[in-house]
Order: structure tokens, then sequence, then C-alpha cells
């Protein structure tokens, strides 16, 4: 084997040419394997560090009642669930937050908003994650006035403290509160989100008692042998007895239980990225197909060697073993090769990925099990390309000049399958290219050009009256406005393509609900007046907010269109009540308000919050005055490029309040972009394999050309001595390659036809059998064959009659 591997190196080194040709085209077949398997092994096949990953669960209510499905808890149940349960090690209740973060003195700068978490001190015990620095939570830390302790994230340790080590032990203020800082994560540690910056103890005050707002995640881990089935029992006896004693916040809630890993944000990915695994084993078939035709072309010349080796004694299976060894130590430069482009094209995917809840980060690499799959891949390459080509050569009618029938027949049949596989990527790829014009030709109820947006959250304990939070945002979007290049501004708890939101219960005057399940519910927002002027989304009915919508005044509200259509069919809305089901929270998005009747005053236009193509949900628009949210997007319309303005912005906001921070600075364009992220990057990977099949497809057409002129030479030398033109010498290439290329084609649309339904989850406004794309495409992959046929045919159209009959 040894000496088979050094003779087929010095074979390689004679034909760096045809040894070139073919590495490259195995590396970005194999690379592009490679490339999207990292991705694959990130998201799909790396389960988080976390001990015992088997047993964690995560817990939710239900009320079939009320259409209400896995909805978060409420506090109060998640302390009796904690209490009561004996089949869970742990329960955790887990509250995300914002934060603003300055100190220590002399040590950091201007104030900083971030994101943190609230969690049950057994949290990191129940993951087995332990502190890189100092340590994790202490049971008692939960208690109110004990829990003023704080932990940071690898990233913000490194980030805003210069990874000093000196920090555990020093006090930060966060919302101007003293923290004393107990630890850093390890830099691994991964949970949803990679802008969780500080994680702190959930407190068990009075607050957490509450049983109505339900607004806490609860983790938990199984006990050691308990089942899910076990525990799943467990928790709905407790939902019962729940139920029972207190009916007016239990009523027909239950509990279910499902396993954390993995999330529904990658379970909803898992189809796309194994389409995509599926295309680029596409691409790699087209790639082995050609090398096999390079082999078979190149096996001609070794007529000669092949024959010597068979006269002295060379059994047929060693040479089979020979021409394999030289198809794997191709394939094997070339799975090297492939790797390193896998490594570059990583840099270029990681900021395509879209944004997703996992348990770990969103950065692929080439680990060990990436390099183990490449290997793999590179060995079969090599034994599935060069097996047929070494019993093709290595069969005794393959001396003979009669034989040439038959290595056109094989490389006829490799042509044929490239064409087939290229026209279903192409067709895959078009559906998608079509699916994403839909999307993105939809109108989204506003305009987002020359739109900034920034996030801003005033701590309660520096706002903690609703008066004072009016009064900033007044202040603030009032000198927004009078900035020059600014056209209009405004502000709002929940911005367009945000990715979250909430709603609330309404009960709407004179409609009495016909069952339990029939809830009455509605997204809501809370504005300034003129945001549908800044946003420019149309008013339809009435009137818009204003300032005298105040606090004292009557209670109003402005519904989407979508709104007035689902609760008032056939009726003018203008005047009529609803009531909201609100009442006092520490949510920072939620209005800090009672719930009172309110008045409709006007009707606009639907407003895309989510994604593009979901349908517009009932949505209710609210003074800021009279229902303020600590938690605003301002949102400013410019004259010019919107990110020239963010520093003046921030000027403006700090003379109202120089140490308000601000986050998530961004363009609304691109808040839009990346509301279409997922599509996005299935497009374009889908696009650059089909790209490359054409490719590969069109040098393999021109590969079989070029070998059938090359066997036909003297064919054509004597066709033209008789007399043949060279248009039909060039018409005989032209058809027999036509024939090739329909065969292909047909074979491709009939696997299209039934491989593209796979699709039908990615797609949007198209088909799968789209009769549009699949003639486009029909078209345009025979025009590209077609040219690469060319140019060998019209060589075959000048041969010299008497050279290729002297040459012969």
């Amino acid at each position: 084997m040894f000496r088979d591997f050094r003779y087929a190196a010095r074979t390689l080194r004679r034909s760096p040419g045809f040894a070139l040709v073919a590495v490259l085209t195995l590396a970005l077949g194999i690379g592009a394997n490679s490339a999207i398997f990292s991705v694959i092994n990130t998201l799909l096949l790396r389960p988080p560090a976390f001990e015992h990953l088997n047993r964690l669960v995560v817990l939710f209510e239900t009320n079939p009642q009320k259409g209400w499905n896995d909805v978060y808890p409420s506090p109060g149940n998640f302390l009796d669930w904690r209490e009561q349960s004996r089949s869970l090690d742990y329960v955790s209740g887990w509250r995300n937050w914002y934060y603003t973060l300055s100190g220590p003195e002399g040590r950091a700068g201007l104030p900083e908003q971030i994101r943190g978490v609230r969690i049950s001190p057994s949290f990191f015990s129940m993951l087995g994650v332990r502190a890189a620095l100092g340590r994790t939570f202490q049971r008692e830390e939960e208690e109110p006035g004990r829990d003023q302790v704080v932990i940071l994230t690898d990233g913000l340790w490194k980030r805003r403290f210069g990874a000093d080590a000196a920090i555990v032990g020093e006090k930060v203020l966060i919302d101007s509160r003293p923290a004393s800082v107990i630890g850093v994560l390890p830099a691994d540690f991964y949970f949803l989100q990679a802008d969780f910056d500080i994680w702190m103890p959930l407190t068990v005050d009075q607050a957490l008692h509450d049983r109505v707002e339900h607004s806490i995640n609860v983790f938990a881990r199984l006990g050691p042998g308990v089942s899910m089935a076990q525990a799943q029992a467990e928790m709905e006896a407790i939902a019962r007895g729940l139920e029972q004693a207190h009916p007016e916040t239990n009523g027909g809630f239950g509990a279910r239980i499902g396993r954390i890993y993995p999330t529904a944000a990658v379970k909803t990915m898992r189809p796309a990225l194994l389409v995509l695994l599926g295309a680029a084993g596409f691409v790699l078939l087209i790639a082995c197909a050609n090398v096999a035709n390079l082999l078979l072309a190149r096996a001609v010349s070794r007529q000669r060697e092949i024959a010597i080796r068979t006269a002295i004694g060379a059994t047929r299976f060693r040479l089979i073993r020979q021409m394999l060894t030289e198809s794997v130590l191709l394939a094997g430069i070339g799975g090297a090769a492939g790797l390193l482009l896998a490594h570059w094209a990583l840099r270029l995917l990681v900021p395509l990925i879209p944004h997703i809840s996992a348990y770990r980060a969103l950065a692929p690499t080439i680990d060990s099990r990436v390099l183990g799959f490449t290997l793999a891949v590179a060995l079969s390459t090599g034994v599935v390309f060069g097996l047929a080509p070494a019993l093709q050569a290595t069969r005794a009618e393959f001396l003979r000049v009669s034989a040439s029938f038959h290595r056109r027949a094989a490389g006829d049949f490799l042509m044929v399958s490239e064409i087939a596989l290229s026209i279903v990527l192409l067709i895959g790829a078009a559906l998608l290219l079509k699916s994403f014009w839909h999307l993105q030709k939809i109108d989204p109820g506003f305009r987002p050009d020359h739109l900034l947006t920034m996030q801003v959250w005033l701590p309660k304990t520096k706002y903690p009256e609703a008066s004072k939070v009016a009064g900033f945002y007044r202040q603030v979007v009032q000198r927004i406005e009078a900035l020059p290049g600014v056209r209009a501004a405004s502000a709002v708890n929940f911005r367009p393509f945000l990715g979250w939101g909430d709603g609330t219960l309404l009960d709407i005057e004179g409609h009495v609900p016909q069952s339990p399940s029939e809830a009455l519910q509605a997204q809501y927002r809370v504005v300034t007046p003129g945001y549908f002027r800044t946003l420019g989304v149309p008013l339809l009915q009435g009137r818009d907010l204003t300032e005298s919508d105040g606090p004292t005044s009557a209670g109003v509200a402005v519904i989407n269109e979508t709104m007035a259509r689902r609760f008032w069919p056939n009726e003018n809305p203008i005047g009529k009540h609803i009531r909201p089901a609100f009442r006092k929270t520490q949510v920072p998005w939620r209005p800090d308000a009672t719930a009172r009747w309110l008045t409709i005053i006007g009707v606009v236009g639907d407003v895309k919050e989510f994604r593009l193509n979901d349908p517009s949900p009932p949505e209710m628009y609210l003074s800021y005055l009279q229902s303020p949210s600590s938690l605003m997007f301002l949102v400013v319309r410019t004259a010019s490029f919107p990110a020239t303005l963010a520093a003046t912005v921030q000027s403006e906001i700090r003379q109202v309040d120089r140490d308000q921070p601000v986050s998530d600075i961004r363009t609304m364009d691109a808040a839009l972009s990346d509301a279409v992220a997922q599509p996005r990057f299935n497009l374009q990977l889908l696009g650059v394999f089909a790209a490359l099949a054409v490719i590969l497809s069109a040098v393999g057409v021109y590969g079989v050309t070029s070998y059938a002129v090359t066997q036909r030479t003297r064919e054509i030398g004597i066709r033209m001595a008789l007399g043949a033109e060279p248009s039909d010498v060039l018409g005989m290439m032209a058809r027999q390659g036509l024939r090739l290329i329909l065969i292909g084609v047909l074979i491709g649309l009939a696997a299209a036809a039934g491989l593209t339904r796979v699709l039908s989850s990615l797609l949007f406004g198209v088909s799968p059998t789209d009769p549009a794309i699949f003639a486009g495409v029909t078209l345009l992959l025979v025009a590209i064959a077609m040219l690469a046929g060319y140019l060998p045919a019209r060589r075959a159209a000048r041969v010299d009659p008497m050279t290729a009959l002297r040459q012969e």
C-alpha cells in the first residue's frame, strides 16, 4: 500500500494540470460540505456542556379553556412548584431584565445600559456550571436585603473591566444601587442569548408571590431515575391542587414539562439546515462526476501502462487497488484544501447566521467532529469517483479500439448525472429567490428608510413615578425634534421588528364572550404623539394621540385596522370603549397604569411588528402620558443617513439626564434586514451551492465534449475527407451534446418535482412546482450547457482531415 501511494504521488506530479483541476474541484465540493456541517454541528449536534443534560427541563403553564399553550408560569405558582415537587431536584426561576451599570469609581467610564438575568440561586448548580473567578450564588441570597450581589459574564468582565481579577469583591452600581461582584462566569458559558451581561439572584419578595402575571421562566432538573412521564403526572397533580386552592387565578391552568435542548428556535431552523446539507451533498456528487470524467479521459493515455501491467501478471484487483489509491490520494489532498476553504468560508458565513435562542454561541468552528466528517467524506469521495473509472479501465476489452464506445457511454452517463443534479439545485435556489422577492415586496405598513432607533430604559430607582418617566421622554423627544436634519421624532415601547412584544386581555363594551375560550386579546404599543407621522403609518379614521391626552383626561386609544375589522366588523369603531387588563407591575415595558375604560379615537393602518409574512394581530396604541412605560425606543426620521445623527441624539439625551445610557442603536433598515435573516441565509447558501453546481456542470460538459472530440478525431477526419462541411460536423457534435443535456434535464425536472416539496415550509408566495421557475431554469441550464459544449465542438469542426489521418 505504501508503494502504491508513492507511485500515485509520482503519477500526479507528472500530470500537474490534471492534479490541480481535480484537487480544486474536490476542494469546492468537500469544502462546501464541511462548512455547512460545521453550522449543523454547532446548532444541532453539539449539546451544551451542562451536567445531566438529558434531565434538564423547562416548565410551562397551559390553559385549554383560554386557548393558551405553553405560557410563562406565574411567580407564585413557581414558588409552589419548587416547594411541592418531589420528582425535580432543582426548580429555578428566571427573569431577564434591563439595567444601568456604572462604577466602581475610578475604574469604569460612562454608565452603560445592559441586559441581565435574575435567577434562583440554585440555577448554576442545576447546570453544573462553576465560576471561573469567585463563586456563584448561595441559597440565602434570594432573600430581600441579601440579594445585592452580581456575577459578571466573561464578555462584560473583559470589555468593561479589562479582565481585572481584582473586580471580584468590589461594588458596582446597578440602577444606582451598590452590588458586590462575587464571580465571573466561564468564557464558554452561553444560555439562550449572547447579550446577557450580568446575573443576579431572583429575590423572593412579596411581588414574587403574584399569581396573576405570567412573567417568569422556570427551568428544572429531573431527579435520578425519574422519567418525564412521572414528573408530568406530579406537576399535573400539583396544578390541580393549586387550582382548588386559588380558583380565582388558577382556574383552568395546568402544567407541562419539556426538554430544554434543543430550543424551539433551533428546531425551527433544522429543516433549512438539512436542506442545505443535502444541497452541499449534490455539489459534491457533481464534483465527483467531474473528477470521474477526468479519470476516464486520463485512462486513455494509460492504456499502454495498463496493458503492460496486465501482460506481466497484474491481476484486475491489483490494478483497481492502484487506481483507487490514486483517487483516494486525490480526495485526501482535496479534503485538506476543502478544510482550508471551509475555514475561510465560515468567516463569511458566521455573520449571516440568524440570531436565535440557543445554548451555544453561534460561531461554528472546525472541531474534531468536523475533521472526522471531512475525513469520512474525503475517503468515501475517493472511492465514489475512483471506482467506476477503475472498473472501466481494467476491463479486458478496454485495450481494444472498439471499446471507445463504452468509455464514451460512461462519460455520457456522468454528464447526464451532473445536469440532473444541477437542475435540482438551480430550481431550489430559484424558488427561494422568488420567495424572498415576494417577502421583500410585502408592505411593512410604514416607511423604514431614514429611521434611526435606540433603546432607553429608565430604572425605577431613579424614576419611581409615572410623571417623571413621561416627563423624561417628553423632553427628549422635543429636543431631538429641534435638531437640524431631524424631520420627526417619537418613542414607542416596542419598535417594529424587535422580535418580541406584549399583549393583554380585553373587555369590550357590549361584547359578551360566548365561551371561556373566546378570550379577547390584543397587542399594545405605548407611543408618544406623532409616532404614526414619524413612521409614515396612515391614519384611516379619527385622530391621533396628542399631548392633551394626559393622565387626568379621559382614557383614549388608537387601534389598527385588523382590530377594527375583527371586533367591529360592520361598525364604526370610533367612540367604542375597551378596557385592557393592565395592573400595577414592575415589568419595565408594561404600562404603569390600572385597568380603566378607554375610548377609541382613531384607526391606523396595520404595521408588521414581527415578521413580514405574519398576519397582523389586533393592536392598540396607548398614550405615554396615560400609560407610561419605563422602556422605550426612540424613533427618529432624518433627512440624511440616519447613523450620522446617532451621536448627536445621544448627546441630547445626556442633556436631559447625564447618567442615562442608551443601547441597541440601529437603523430601521437594519432591523428590517434582521427580520428576514433566516430566509436570506437559506437563499444565500443555496444560491452559492447552485452557482457552484452550474460552474462544475459547465466544466463537466466541456470536458465530456472535449473527450468525445478527441476520441472521434479520426472519424471526423474521414467525414471531412469525404466532403462533410464544418457546419455538418458542428451540428453532429451539438446534436449529440444536446441529446445528453435534454436527457439530464428531463431526469432533473422529474427529481426536482419531488425533492423541492421539502422546501414548502421555507417558501412564501410560491409553489414548490412553480412552472415559470421550472421553465426558466431549464432554458438557462440548457443555454449554459450548450455554450460549454460549443467550444470543443467548434474545435472539431476545424479538424484538418489530412492531419487527423496522418496522426492515425
